[in-house]
């Protein structure tokens, strides 16, 4: 409709070429080639692909599909989500239908994008660095049950039941706002950039745990560990541990070629083995 009004002439697609369109897009994520013209090239094309549909037809397509009518969304409506361009209610409904399971991960992801958007970020040290930021929870096997697109600055970060403790950064906040789906007793893991004490304080009040690699600015001030060559001296796999005086958070030094912190509202050293 967009083709109509701004050109006076339509595209003629067709819905069964739309359907082409969408599984030869979900096809060339699997291939995974650096560059899309190169499905289409002497050298490596796919024919499954080529055969279908040509380049400048897909390039057609890609440039002018769109999900929603630009002309019935409000400036309000944009204010309010930055990515109202992307259906994206129908992606979050159908991976919070995915099986849930008794533990979840909460991670960042980015996915890859040089748009000249305002909610486009840099995280130095990823292997995409430039891109959509993208906080996602999964089970243990990398099924997305819950998500969220990071607007950028500015944008709210609030759990939606819990009230969120002061001096909570983005990872905690974030956290608290991923587990909003969760029910009860289900173990929470996560790394250190979503940690700190009051986060997992503020979980356990939902009876949600939390098992976190904590960075040392973020252990409690009193928190006095065995010193780094004393660990270092018992060998590889040589530990300690601290428990809170309500039994409600275990504290543990781990060494390994360093030592590593790490803390738990639901398992502690117990059991020991071996990796």
């Amino acid at each position: 409709m967009r083709e109509v009004k701004d050109k006076g002439r339509s595209f003629e697609t067709t819905s069964d070429e739309i359907k082409m369109f969408i599984g030869v897009s979900i096809l060339m994520a699997i291939y995974g080639l650096p560059r899309i013209r190169l499905f289409w090239s002497r050298e490596m094309s796919v024919p499954m692909i080529s055969d279908n549909i040509t380049r400048d037809r897909y390039f057609g397509l890609r440039c002018r599909l769109k999900l929603v009518e630009d002309d019935k969304i409000s400036r309000e409506q944009r204010s309010l989500d930055r990515f109202w361009k992307v259906m994206l209610y129908r992606v979050l409904k159908g991976c919070r239908q995915n099986k849930r399971t008794e533990a979840a991960s909460i991670e960042e992801q980015m996915i890859p994008f040089h748009g000249k958007v305002i909610m486009r970020q840099f995280v130095r040290g990823k292997p995409k660095p430039v891109g959509i930021k993208n906080f996602v929870r999964t089970t243990p096997t990398g099924i997305p049950l819950d998500f969220y697109l990071y607007e950028g600055k500015g944008s709210s970060l609030e759990s939606a039941f819990t009230p969120v403790p002061e001096k909570l950064d983005i990872g905690d906040r974030m956290v608290l706002k991923l587990t909003d789906t969760l029910s009860a007793g289900i173990l929470v893991y996560t790394d250190r950039y979503f940690t700190s004490i009051p986060l997992i304080d503020a979980l356990l009040s939902r009876k949600l745990t939390l098992t976190v690699t904590m960075m040392l600015n973020r252990l409690p001030k009193n928190a006095t560990f065995l010193k780094n060559n004393d660990l270092k001296k018992s060998g590889r796999g040589s530990h300690d541990q601290l428990v809170r005086q309500d039994s409600n958070i275990n504290l543990v030094k781990w060494f390994d070629s360093k030592p590593v912190h790490f803390a738990s509202s639901s398992t502690g050293v117990e059991p020991l083995g071996t990796c």
